[in-house]
């Protein structure tokens, strides 16, 4: 018997964000699901951020 996921993460959204990602998690196991591939792909360098288009986000870019 495998040992059960015990630590959630949790993150707050603004409702439109919301509902856009729970009807696109949908499509791929639901948003748990998304969530802990996007966590794992994230740890293993599987997944690029790129600096967003937009102001007022918290992106950083290191050593600029």
């Amino acid at each position: 018997m495998s040992k059960p996921l015990m630590n959630p993460v949790a993150v707050r959204l603004a409702p439109a964000l919301h509902r856009t990602f729970t009807a696109k998690a949908a499509k791929f196991g639901g948003r748990s699901e998304v969530m802990r591939e996007l966590i794992r792909a994230f740890c293993e360098n599987r997944l690029t951020i790129q600096q967003p288009t937009t102001e007022g986000t918290i992106y950083h870019v290191s050593g600029k």
